[in-house]
Parts: C-alpha cells; structure tokens; sequence
C-alpha cells in the first residue's frame, strides 16, 4: 500500500511559479469517486461537508465497487462570489494560479511547515456547509 502526499512534499515543484503537483489530483481523484464536484474556487464540494473537507488517500490493488459521479449539482450559473473575494484575483473559475495565491496566503513555520492564512474563497461559497436540502 502507498499513501501519496495530499499536500507537501510535491513530486512536481516549478519554484517561480510556486506551482506544486502531488503523484495524483486528490481533488479530481474525489470527484471521480463520487465524493463532490469541484467548484469554481477548484475546491472540492461534498454535498454533506461542503467545501470544508480534507482530502487523503491510500493507493491499493484491491478492488472496490465505484460511486457513481456526482452530476445532480453544481455551482450556480452565474455565481462568482469565490472568485470577487479573491484578494489576489487568483481564480478565474477553472484554475487557481498558484504563484498569486502562495504568495498571498501562505507562511513558513519556524518549524518547517506551511501556514495558509486565506480562505475567503471557502468562506463565502454558498455551498461551504454542504448543499442546501429543500
């Protein structure tokens, strides 16, 4: 069994552009096990927890049955509240531009890990506690 990194340390790391990849996209590897959609702040959304999750994994060989993808919601058409309350105009509903949002948001530890100091795009979604059930 491998436990890939969620976060740091990247496997990819372009230091000018402060833009890291891990060994796979939890993000889109949670989308396609049914657990959300990511939305216009490239967050994963669950429909339950809303934008306010934390992603892992366990890579195995075992098998395991699939949920199916989840494609009865999405964001609202014409919402862009994550990407206005972005202090850097890092979004721009597809992609996060990595430089911008580091550069802004995060700070280094005395001891050696990273600290993020924004997330005005998980706090005004209209999803951040989960979908709404009617």
């Amino acid at each position: 069994m491998m436990r890939p990194p969620t976060d740091v340390p990247y496997l990819y790391w372009d230091a000018d552009n402060k833009h890291g990849m891990g060994i796979i996209s939890m993000r889109h590897s949670a989308c396609n096990a049914g657990l959300g959609i990511l939305g216009r702040n490239t967050l994963l959304i669950n429909r339950e927890l809303g934008n306010l999750v934390y992603i892992g994994a366990i890579l195995t060989d075992l098998a395991a049955d699939p949920d199916p993808i989840v494609d009865d919601f999405d964001c609202p058409p014409n919402c862009r509240l994550c990407l206005e309350a972005c202090p850097v105009q890092a979004l721009d509903g597809f992609t996060v531009i990595q430089k911008l949002c580091r550069e802004y948001s995060t700070l280094e530890h005395p001891r050696g890990w990273d600290l993020y100091t924004c997330s005005r795009c998980r706090q005004v979604c209209i999803y951040k506690n989960g979908i709404p059930r009617s």
